[in-house]
């Protein structure tokens, strides 16, 4: 069983704030908007919808998103969480269509600083991340339980400890 607990307060202001949605960052395109201006805060929560299918839910500034929204891609990825000026950064969860999920932080649009990626065989790897690849220390666990934990380097595990599931 996959142990999420870190990761139980994102996933619950994710749920709380019901954007959850399917993704693709499309940003170029013209889009079709709603808006909606909320006093307190003085940010807009938007709407857009793109012509190629995808569309983006959540706030914005100087037409971008900015602030907490979600993103749902023509290709079936999806992404929730943080915005700054158009791109990812901060806490956020990418569902990539048919391939697995990733919970953690952003920045500049690349998976970095601490994360979780769920492989869709129920594998997953949680750990430090810089620019998109598993580095610095993590722990992968496959689907029957082994481990490896140690430093990774550029998505490569440097020294590690393998563990079977019955050693635990």
């Amino acid at each position: 069983m996959i142990n999420l607990r870190k990761h139980y307060s994102t996933l619950a202001l994710i749920i709380i704030l019901g954007f959850l949605s399917q993704n693709s960052f499309a940003m170029d395109q013209q889009p079709f908007k709603t808006s909606k201006k909320t006093s307190q805060t003085k940010t807009k929560v938007t709407t857009y919808h793109y012509r190629d299918g995808s569309f983006y839910r959540g706030q914005i500034q100087k037409n971008q998103p900015h602030g907490f929204g979600s993103f749902a891609f023509a290709n079936g990825d999806s992404y929730t969480g943080m915005f700054k000026s158009g791109i990812p950064t901060g806490q956020g969860m990418w569902t990539y269509n048919g391939a697995g999920l990733y919970i953690g932080e952003w920045k500049a649009g690349h998976r970095h600083g601490k994360g979780t990626y769920i492989y869709k065989n129920g594998s997953f790897h949680a750990g430090s991340w810089a620019k998109d690849h598993q580095h610095g220390k993590g722990k992968y666990t496959d689907f029957r339980g082994m481990t490896i934990s140690g430093q990774w380097v550029n998505g490569r595990y440097y020294r590690s400890q393998k563990k079977m599931k019955d050693q635990l």
